[in-house]
């Protein structure tokens, strides 16, 4: 269901919010993950938190191949693809699985949460080195 996200990916905070709250919502709205965790979260819960790696490889075997492409051709800046892929990762699985003061149900509170948290990240920059 991603696969039209990473076509048309782009190198914004809107482009990355918008990904992250489709994937969330979609997540959070499945129902066999729904009927899973109702009926079985320690069966399930470990896959996606202690086992997030496996979850993240398969991700990766997906998108790595179109972020790079796009980076190729240079529609993205050369990122290190694998970092980004699962630093996208762990905020989505993060906010599938735990409650926070964001309101994951809403997907306008989520995208505006998203919005700011990485238009923040993007301020940060590596410390030099010496």
């Amino acid at each position: 269901m991603a696969r039209p996200w990473l076509d048309e990916m782009t190198w914004s905070a809107d482009y990355f919010a918008d990904l992250l709250v489709f994937v969330i919502g979609y997540s959070r709205e499945h129902p066999l993950l729904k009927a899973a965790l109702r009926t079985a979260p320690q069966n399930v819960l470990p896959m996606f938190t202690v086992r997030a790696d496996l979850t993240i490889d398969r991700v990766a075997e997906i998108a790595a191949p179109v972020i790079q492409d796009k980076i190729d051709r240079g529609r993205l800046p050369p990122v290190d693809v694998d970092i980004l892929i699962d630093l996208l990762c762990r905020v989505a699985l993060s906010m599938v699985f735990t409650h926070s003061r964001v309101d994951a149900d809403d997907p306008e509170a989520l995208r505006r949460y998203l919005r700011t948290a990485v238009n923040f990240a993007a301020y940060l920059q590596p410390a030099p080195t010496r």
